[in-house]
């Protein structure tokens, strides 16, 4: 199953998490591309951004190779019938989240992540680093 990233890998990497950074070379040796949902990737560059100089610099730069998977119209009807399953249950997840999720699952994508919020979604399948 290919791998797509959550925000908190990417961000990981540009910190130079150890396991993240081992991670996205996993990935690349595989010949694999770094895929990332829309707000996935938004959420980096909202932290590159509140940044200047080089982290920011850097952090553009990484997003820019980044494989960026778009929220359609399937994907925002599956997010919302998550986001409605896991209110009825009492275990809302941030709408961001769950677009990303939705858009891991509509792909038949594992997800690079080390929120637990995520292990509440059905069908998903989450790989830790």
């Amino acid at each position: 199953m290919n791998r797509c990233a959550d925000a908190s890998f990417l961000i990981d990497v540009t910190r130079g998490d150890i396991g993240a950074v081992g991670k996205l070379r996993e990935i690349q040796l595989a010949g694999e591309a770094l895929t990332s949902p829309a707000p996935a990737v938004a959420e980096l560059l909202l932290g590159a951004y509140l940044h200047s100089g080089r982290a920011q610099t850097e952090a553009v730069s990484f997003a820019g190779e980044i494989e960026t998977i778009p929220i359609e119209f399937e994907t925002a009807v599956l997010a919302a019938r998550i986001a409605a399953k896991l209110v009825r249950a009492g275990k809302p997840l941030a709408m961001v989240d769950i677009l990303i999720a939705a858009a891991a699952v509509s792909k038949n994508l594992a997800l690079l992540t080390r929120d637990q919020g995520f292990s509440r979604i059905d069908g998903l399948v989450v790989e830790p680093y």
